[in-house]
């Protein structure tokens, strides 16, 4: 299952490039931020950052192939000549998927998933499942994967990326202007 800790540490490292995008930022930029460049600038840390994950469950694809399987992928009591292979049934369900791979890539199910190109895939060979069982192994694999990506986007959500931002760039600007503030305070009393 999706380790909390690696999501946490996900967070952090996201934390730490918002607090790099703002500091990158020219001084005089930051400290003359009216509120809608401050509204602009945070739409554009939060595309940056691309703190989202988005399944699209109801958009599946279910393909059928065959593949030759080596002998030790089988499982015991089939007789499968070992060092040989033998053709087999393979179900693929693809789930398409926009945002941040980092976040998706930790997911963990009972059967093997692969996250590539926008896609989630659940590969499933067919040795001799039923119909009804190759059923049940999807969609227990997608609610798995569905349980999972909740339990990410209520994570996001606690982390609330506008107002992390939000808050590092008004802690930016605040130390700004005390610095501005305080070389004032050295100019007017050594003039």
């Amino acid at each position: 299952m999706y380790s909390n800790f690696y999501l946490n540490q996900i967070l952090s490292e996201y934390e730490d490039k918002i607090n790099n995008l703002i500091n990158k930022q020219d001084r005089d930029y930051i400290i003359n931020m009216n509120d809608n460049d401050i509204e602009k600038f945070i739409n554009k840390i939060e595309n940056e950052v691309n703190l989202k994950i988005n399944i699209y469950f109801n958009k599946k694809d279910i393909l059928f192939d065959k593949e030759d399987i080596p002998a030790e992928k089988f499982p015991k009591g089939y007789c499968v000549r070992k060092g040989s292979s033998c053709e087999t049934d393979i179900i693929t369900v693809k789930i398409p998927y926009d945002g941040s791979y980092k976040l998706l890539n930790n997911i963990k199910t009972n059967k093997k998933i692969n996250i590539e190109n926008n896609n989630i895939y659940i590969k499933i060979v067919r040795f001799s499942e039923t119909d009804e069982e190759i059923e049940n192994i999807i969609k227990n694999t997608i609610t798995e994967i569905m349980q999972q990506h909740n339990r990410i986007t209520e994570k996001i959500n606690d982390f609330n990326i506008k107002q992390k931002i939000r808050e590092k760039l008004k802690e930016k600007i605040n130390k700004l202007n005390r610095e501005n503030n305080s070389r004032n305070n050295i100019i007017k009393n050594l003039i």
